[in-house]
């Protein structure tokens, strides 16, 4: 992960509407949800989930957010969050970044995963580090950590910008303790 590379994409960032995640995200979660947008970088879904009557706070090393943490994922403390938001930020991150987070997340959080997927046919040329995620190694290892898979796709058409439209694997996941509306049926 090049803290340079982000450094200079938020300068010149300024979409402030939901990404497609959020909104889907939105709907499979309960009122008035606690959230942590994990690697949130500009803040746009932070801000749509505040709106949406959120309790939201977002981390990011790189994030010109006002308010953000600018602690590692690692390093963060996510007690007291029921929803842990991850769009984009395990695929940005080395396999060992992403197993030490994983660990983090206690066990009554929900955990919202949308990454790129390793069997994307056209991946992005740029310089910046990424890591796809291979689905069912990913499935696998959330099982072997204890977590329940309550949701797990991957698909083409779910952020498409431009001529980039990426295979993304989204994932929601929880350890063994109940999150609410999350025992219902998430699969939609």
């Amino acid at each position: 992960m090049s803290p340079n590379y982000w450094s200079e994409f938020y300068k010149h960032f300024d979409v402030m509407e939901p990404s497609p995640f959020a909104l889907w995200v939105n709907e499979r979660i309960p009122p008035e949800s606690r959230i942590i947008d994990v690697g949130g970088g500009n803040g746009r879904d932070t801000t749509y989930f505040k709106n949406q009557g959120h309790s939201v706070d977002l981390i990011d090393p790189n994030s010109p957010y006002p308010d953000a943490s600018h602690q590692s994922a690692v390093d963060f403390d996510y007690t007291g969050y029921s929803i842990v938001y991850c769009r984009w930020f395990l695929h940005a991150v080395p396999w060992e970044i992403q197993r030490e987070f994983l660990k983090k997340i206690p066990n009554e959080a929900g955990l919202f995963i949308e990454a790129r997927s390793s069997m994307d046919n056209n991946p992005p040329q740029d310089d910046h580090f990424r890591n796809p995620i291979n689905m069912r190694e990913f499935a696998q290892l959330l099982y072997v950590m204890d977590y329940r898979v309550l949701f797990i796709k991957e698909s083409l058409g779910w952020s498409k910008v431009e001529n980039d439209n990426p295979l993304l694997i989204r994932i929601i996941a929880r350890k063994p303790l109940s999150v609410g509306r999350l025992e219902e049926d998430v699969t939609n």
